[in-house]
């Protein structure tokens, strides 16, 4: 009786693995992790949105906001980034497909009193550029996630990190480029983040 229980179980087993082998991630002895280019950088324009692409910066056209009624800042961008998550499973390897986006909102970027400054826009556009180098350092730390059990985890505990470092270089970055003003930081920042993109090939 005991054998014919045992040789059951074990048919059960190989009817389950043989439809599912290729089928469901629990079976999977690998993960690949693989970045795809970024979303819209061949067509960064899309309504309400701008993608970030080297060949189309910002422009004063480009902030649609209404500015505060009461603020002593000459104008602001809104910039942000998400990623998009798509996983295949086959022949026991999982692959997450990631692709990232980083992107200005124009309805929420304003421009109160910059009028059309050449040296306002440009540090308007190292926001939009450190918030792409954050994508950049994502994609470096989503390559070394190893984890088949925890993959996601660990890729949205990477999320959580690096908004959190995101938010606190634009603070530094605002800090000690007082917003512009002083054009000597303000010139440091530009060529180390520009070298920083340049160092990722971009």
């Amino acid at each position: 009786m005991l054998e014919r229980l045992f040789r059951r179980g074990a048919e059960h087993l190989n009817q389950w693995m043989s439809v599912n082998y290729d089928k469901n991630p629990i079976l999977a002895r690998s993960l690949v992790i693989n970045i795809l280019p970024d979303y819209r950088i061949d067509n960064p324009d899309k309504g309400d949105t701008l993608f970030w692409s080297p060949s189309r910066p910002l422009r004063w056209s480009d902030f649609h906001g209404k500015p505060p009624v009461f603020t002593s800042y000459s104008a602001q961008v809104f910039s942000n980034f998400e990623y998009i998550g798509d996983v295949k499973f086959s022949k026991g390897v999982l692959t997450a497909n990631l692709q990232f986006k980083a992107y200005v909102l124009k309805s929420s970027s304003w421009n109160a009193h910059a009028g059309n400054s050449e040296s306002a826009l440009d540090h308007e556009q190292l926001h939009f550029d450190i918030t792409k180098t954050i994508i950049e350092k994502f994609k470096e730390k989503a390559r070394q996630i190893t984890s088949v059990e925890d993959y996601d985890s660990e890729i949205q505990l990477l999320f959580i990190d690096m908004y959190r470092l995101m938010n606190k270089l634009q603070k530094k970055y605002d800090a000690e480029t007082n917003h512009s003003i002083n054009m000597i930081d303000q010139e440091r920042w530009r060529m180390e983040v520009r070298n920083e993109l340049r160092g990722y090939g971009i």
